[in-house]
């Protein structure tokens, strides 16, 4: 008996899993691998009122992730946020003068969760490894 309750309770978890994640892309959950050392993908994610909004925090969010990496700023959960905000400023404006951060859009995917009045934004991209070597980006099929 608590066999066949244990049974239908996890059919039932996957059959919700998947109806959440149905009409979502594999990447948004499953980031991709990079063919070379040049570059990794990465995804960001943010939710505003609209659209552009929504895809210009996402793109923010790129660019600050991807100069954090690149400049070895590390941030530990225990730090003052002030701490923190210090540290992400001397490094930024290092490498702001020795490094170009290049990065490429590969996918995107919108959509507006049940109740909710904010737009989602996620976005695949194509980030360098090294801030002080220009990518060489390849193709991917966002199907």
């Amino acid at each position: 008996m608590l066999n066949k309750r244990f049974v239908i309770l996890v059919l039932f978890a996957c059959a919700l899993f998947q109806s959440v994640h149905a009409n979502k892309p594999v990447w948004i959950h499953q980031t991709p691998v990079s063919n070379n050392k040049t570059y990794d993908y990465k995804v960001t994610q943010a939710e505003a009122k609209t659209y552009e909004e929504a895809y210009s925090k996402a793109l923010a969010r790129a660019i600050l992730e991807t100069s954090w990496k690149i400049s070895g700023v590390t941030v530990k959960v225990n730090d003052e946020i002030g701490d923190i905000e210090t540290g992400i400023s001397k490094s930024l404006e290092t490498i702001a003068k020795e490094i170009r951060i290049h990065i490429n859009k590969v996918c995107e995917y919108s959509d507006r969760p049940a109740g909710s009045m904010q737009v989602r934004v996620y976005i695949l991209w194509q980030v360098p490894i090294d801030g002080y070597i220009t990518p060489k980006f390849d193709q991917y099929n966002c199907e």
